[in-house]
């Protein structure tokens, strides 16, 4: 329950504020406010292992009350240098529309992802789930340079107010579509080299 909570609060008022921060300071500023959710939860399970207290309840409490500090100083203090001052009221109708439009597909993405691990382990296929999961965690490895790229141009692309803007879009789609082809190119045929280094894990 702790790390449900935590994951599920700390981030959205982390994101929320790296989203803010970029629409006055920039891409990189806004990339330096996420980074905090990579350290707190690399600095918890370093800190925790090191002084032999690792548990799923203590890696809970200590990723909550980390995110919670992170957050309220980010909200307390960071936005407001960027101008901000953050409040407590009541959404308005257009917020809870473009809620709901947005969340649909972000909630049917989530169960294309991992529906089927959890299934797994909801259906007593536990060392299935396990097995699948490492092999599914590989795959994302290989993808994560794609990830990246494509997480910092989407960021960039559709700055608002320049001139020509159809076909400077159109060019760097272009470009940007080539330089994935060819990275997809090559994770695949690293892949396909690999393979035989991980037949124990697509075994029957």
């Amino acid at each position: 329950t702790l790390i449900v909570v935590a994951e599920l609060l700390g981030p959205a008022v982390i994101y929320m504020s790296a989203v803010l921060v970029q629409g006055v300071s920039g891409f990189a500023a806004a990339a330096r406010v996420r980074l905090g959710i990579v350290a707190i939860r690399l600095s918890a399970v370093v800190l925790l292992h090191l002084t032999g207290h690792l548990t799923i309840a203590s890696l809970g409490a200590t990723i909550l009350v980390a995110f919670f500090v992170y957050g309220f100083w980010l909200v307390t203090v960071h936005l407001p240098r960027h101008g901000y001052t953050v409040t407590f009221g009541r959404p308005s109708g257009r917020s809870v529309r473009a809620s709901g439009v947005f969340s649909l597909p972000m909630v049917a993405n989530k169960m294309q992802t991992d529906a089927d691990k959890f299934l797994l382990n909801v259906f007593g296929f536990q060392a299935q789930a396990g097995v699948y999961g490492a092999a599914y965690r590989l795959v994302l490895l290989a993808l994560t340079p794609l990830g990246s790229l494509d997480t910092a141009a989407f960021q960039r692309f559709l700055p608002r107010g320049e001139p020509g803007a159809i076909g400077v879009h159109w060019r760097r789609a272009t470009r940007l579509g080539m330089l994935m082809g060819g990275a997809s190119v090559v994770a695949a045929v690293a892949l396909w080299i690999c393979l035989p280094l991980l037949h124990f894990l697509v075994e029957d």
